[in-house]
């Protein structure tokens, strides 16, 4: 089993939408479950499945067992933090109805903000056997990526099939997909999906961000994530000096 991990809003239902289309495609499967599709990969003869993982730290029972996961092939999808933020934000607030804060309350949360998003990082930044995956880098190029997750599943990716898939799998299609209903992707009956604000396929877009963060909440986000970067590197620094000892 490979495991794919990421933080809320990173782009994991574009890749399983993606791999899922791949897979109905070449098996005549039923549109509605693509983004079960992407799970069950070892059932359409491929070596390995793949198990999305997903980090809800605001939900003690929704916890990613990092613990578990050292050693085992693992693949990070990473999005930058200021639109993972955003749109996590629109997630929370609009989607799950479950914060009135403003943007600027929210990401300094402890509940919701930057520092959960930094302490999955810094969970993700320990894990050995790892792919890292840039979301900014998936929607640049998915041939290249979607190409790689297949072949590490064990697929030998039909060429025509791929780039069907993407180009079934754009953004556009993946909403009016959930506006419709063709394919399972909201999972709550009260979702208004005239309501753009609350859907999975919100925005997608890169370096979105600017729309919503004022220059004081993207200082704050880059102080805190120095602070991080530091801490980090005085870690690798005493590491270091550890093995010159020895």
């Amino acid at each position: 089993m490979i495991y794919l991990v990421s933080y809320p809003k990173s782009g994991r239902t574009y890749l399983r939408y993606m791999i899922g289309k791949y897979f109905q495609l070449k098996h005549n499967l039923n549109e509605i479950d693509i983004l079960d599709y992407s799970i069950y990969a070892k059932a359409y003869n491929c070596n390995d499945g793949l198990c999305f993982t997903h980090s809800t730290f605001y939900e003690d029972n929704v916890r990613i067992p990092f613990d578990n996961l050292h050693m085992k092939k693992t693949i990070w999808l990473k999005r930058n933090p200021y639109d993972t933020l955003v749109s996590f934000y629109h997630h929370v607030k609009y989607r799950k109805k479950q914060t009135e804060f403003s943007i600027s309350e929210f990401i300094r949360s402890l509940r919701f903000g930057v520092a959960p998003y930094i302490v999955f990082k810094s969970q993700c930044d320990l894990l050995d056997n790892l792919l890292v995956i840039d979301y900014e880098d998936l929607v640049d190029t998915p041939e290249l990526f979607l190409y790689a997750i297949l072949k590490i599943l064990g697929e030998t990716p039909d060429p025509d099939l791929l780039f069907k898939s993407i180009q079934l799998s754009s953004f556009d299609n993946m909403r009016k997909a959930e506006v419709s209903g063709s394919v399972n992707m909201s999972e709550r009956s009260y979702i208004d999906k005239e309501d753009t604000r609350q859907l999975k396929t919100r925005v997608g877009l890169v370096n979105n961000y600017k729309k919503y963060l004022s220059d004081e909440d993207i200082e704050y986000i880059d102080e805190e994530l120095h602070h991080y970067n530091k801490w980090e590197q005085s870690i690798a620094n005493r590491v270091t000096e550890v093995l010159r000892f020895n």
